[in-house]
């Protein structure tokens, strides 16, 4: 247990904007808050303990060899990772120390691919050895993951690719049929811009589907009022004055409207309260809606899933 010990200090002393976050709760000393950040990592994930010392070394290094260059790690760590702060290591270590407890070559490596193209990062993760030769790195995939590294305790197939189905479905990303952000073109009407982690990370099921739907419901009722407001106006610009802010797309929606999509601060990052107030919707009626609809659209949802990949339906969940 000691060998374990020492390496859980030796990473988290080099999450230096995590000590000084959590300095405060301490007396002030750096080595009160590296005991915080040590009793926070493992409070959270308790089996960290029971990891071999090798398992702890060969996912640190991997996690230095993202942060760094590209360059292979040192048999002790990686050294051009060493003097930087908040690495890459100690940001999962205290955010996500599940994390090492996953498979490298199953699990943590072919998330560390997609992601790395999704976000464009040139780091190859597969090839990663050390015995291999030096690779190519970028600092993206890296800087997307220390932001919010809970990310990779999702599985890809269960969690992220339908996530970020979701958002390619919507309009958020332009993404081709491996999943892939296509080459934006000039002509688009708005930015697809990249998913930021924290937003692929929301929850697709009891969050981003229920809200996106109550908006559509939503926008219908507002769009059957429109038309009946309208009916009686003369004046062209009192209707253009009548427009909707957010303008969700539709079967319905005319190939040359401008499509005004909600901001995903508020439809994957805010509270219900502050999407609901944000967004001047009732939040007793969306509370009521998200009960009622959750079962259904994530049986909806795993059904065509099921229909695609053949991936089994989660019908205890979908019951609840």
């Amino acid at each position: 247990l000691k060998p374990t010990m020492q390496f859980l200090r030796d990473v988290l002393k080099y999450g230096r904007i995590e000590l000084k976050r959590d300095n405060e709760k301490g007396n002030g000393r750096e080595e009160d808050a590296s005991k915080i950040l040590l009793r926070k990592c493992i409070l959270k994930h308790p089996q960290i303990l029971a990891l071999s010392l090798s398992n702890l070394l060969v996912k640190r290094d991997y996690f230095d060899y993202i942060d760094s260059d590209g360059n292979l790690p040192a048999e002790d760590g990686d050294e051009s990772v060493k003097g930087k702060k908040n690495t890459l290591a100690a940001r999962i270590l205290v955010s996500a120390p599940s994390t090492y407890s996953l498979s490298l070559k199953e699990n943590i490596i072919p998330k560390m691919e997609y992601l790395g193209s999704l976000w464009g990062s040139h780091t190859p993760a597969a090839s990663y050895s050390k015995k291999s030769g030096n690779g190519s790195g970028g600092s993206s995939l890296s800087d997307n993951l220390r932001e919010y590294p809970q990310i990779l305790t999702l599985s890809k197939e269960g969690n992220i690719i339908p996530t970020l189905s979701f958002y390619n479905m919507t309009g958020y990303v332009d993404l081709d049929t491996h999943g892939l952000p296509r080459k934006q073109q000039s002509s688009m009407t708005h930015a697809k811009s990249i998913i930021r982690s924290r937003y692929i990370a929301t929850s697709l099921y009891n969050r981003l589907l229920p809200r996106w739907h109550f908006l559509l419901e939503e926008q219908d009722k507002q769009q059957q009022l429109l038309e009946q407001q309208l009916e009686s106006l003369v004046d062209p610009k009192s209707k253009e004055a009548s427009s909707p802010k957010y303008i969700i797309p539709t079967p319905k929606t005319s190939p040359s409207s401008v499509v005004a999509l909600p901001p995903l601060h508020l439809l994957a990052g805010a509270s219900d309260d502050v999407f609901c107030r944000q967004m001047k919707l009732s939040r007793e009626g969306y509370l009521a809606f998200k009960e009622e609809a959750v079962p259904r659209l994530k049986f909806s949802s795993q059904f065509d899933r099921w229909l695609k990949t053949g991936r089994p339906i989660d019908l205890i969940s979908s019951e609840v």
